[in-house]
């Protein structure tokens, strides 16, 4: 892939690989090997813009110390002045999967909050769970589009935390219909409602305690929330 975005891109605009998850890693603050209480586990959150992925990372972190890996963050570390390109959206996210291998392999528990609109970016979240030993929980975040309009309108205002998005109601619309959310989530949840169960039972797997998700994660649990998605809904 780098060979494919390199060639499209100055090569002077985008860092080597490793110099950019170097640069990530310093900016999460994860020096070298995790604590040893900390539990080998991934938290993938998927949804569009507004739909309160980042607010529920930031709840989840303060609950168990999880690194939070978040894409708008790394994009402007990479990019100061992003310009929100396919290819840069490609360095931002073979970036993010790299941070989130090196994170997992040197045993952390990491929250990976973007929006996680691709089978194939979920696919290889699953894989690099599996090849770092980690437990991986794939979770949808969603609200109603009244909700994320709100939220939107407040952000904008700076009367609520923007988590380094520059994302607006038009860019939602916009990524709503080329988005694929279709397919198997392990947790489902609704942010536009009390989500206090949902922290509570993804910070217990954060630390290693299935708790309230046993049977979550296999093809047949859970159930259908949402068309096309497989899934326990929490809220």
């Amino acid at each position: 892939m780098s060979n494919t975005f390199s060639s499209r891109l100055d090569a002077t605009a985008v860092p080597p690989l490793s110099a950019r998850v170097a640069s990530v890693l310093g900016f999460v603050d994860a020096p070298g090997t995790a604590p040893t209480a900390m539990f080998r586990a991934l938290v993938s959150l998927a949804g569009l813009p507004g739909s309160g992925k980042s607010h529920l990372a930031r709840e989840l972190h303060d609950e168990t110390q999880a690194v939070v890996v978040r894409t708008d963050e790394v994009r402007k570390v990479l990019f100061p002045v992003p310009t929100y390109s396919r290819d840069e959206s490609i360095a931002v996210y073979q970036t993010c999967f790299a941070v989130v291998r090196a994170l997992l392999r040197d045993g952390y528990a990491v929250i990976f909050d973007g929006t996680n609109g691709r089978r194939t970016g979920r696919r290889r979240l699953s894989t690099i769970a599996r090849e770092t030993g980690a437990t991986h929980l794939l979770v949808r975040v969603m609200a109603d589009d009244e909700v994320i309009r709100r939220r939107m309108i407040e952000r904008q205002a700076g009367r609520a935390p923007s988590f380094s998005s520059e994302a607006g109601w038009d860019i939602h619309q916009l990524m709503a219909a080329s988005e694929d959310y279709g397919g198997h989530f392990d947790v489902v949840v609704d942010t536009g409602s009390d989500a206090s169960r949902a922290v509570n039972a993804i910070s217990r797997f954060l630390r290693g305690d299935r708790g309230g998700l046993d049977g979550v994660g296999t093809p047949d649990g859970g159930r259908m929330s949402g068309t096309g998605m497989r899934g326990r809904k929490l809220t």
